[in-house]
């Protein structure tokens, strides 16, 4: 699965594939355009596998919490979430500092994009279209 934003000159993907394994994997990178090179500049990325607790067979779980990603040379963060619940609507991450960062679940994935840096997430909430909170997630470091 692939899905991408573009947003004044800032490009965010995410990339979900599965190894040789079968073990399941995501990745979020972003970009900056260079207007006098005319060209895209990777930025930053991050990527990982997925706890037991976060795999879509897992019966609770309505969503995967996969890439944090800061890159201070542009003062911008991503995060990439898939999203399992199909009534998943909006996503919020928390930070470490009591920020909120709100996006739009699209084709199962969220990137929400920030305007400096964020603070490493600290919890997840998961809303569906009436703004019925479907679920939240705490994170301790521990995932």
């Amino acid at each position: 699965m692939l899905c991408e934003r573009i947003v004044d000159g800032w490009a965010v993907v995410y990339l979900e594939f599965e190894d040789s394994k079968g073990h399941l994997w995501d990745a979020v990178a972003q970009a900056t355009y260079d207007e006098a090179q005319q060209r895209w500049r990777p930025a930053a990325a991050a990527y990982g596998g997925r706890a037991p607790s976060e795999d879509p067979a897992h019966p609770e779980c309505r969503f995967h919490l996969q890439s944090f990603s800061w890159n201070p040379l542009v003062d911008r963060c991503c995060i990439g979430l898939r999203v399992y619940d199909p009534t998943g609507h909006r996503v919020t991450v928390l930070d470490e500092q009591g920020r909120r960062t709100t996006g739009e679940v699209d084709n199962g994935v969220a990137l929400l994009l920030s305007e400096g840096p964020v603070g490493e997430p600290k919890a997840v909430e998961l809303f569906n279209a009436n703004g019925h909170l479907l679920q939240s997630r705490r994170y301790d470091g521990s995932d």
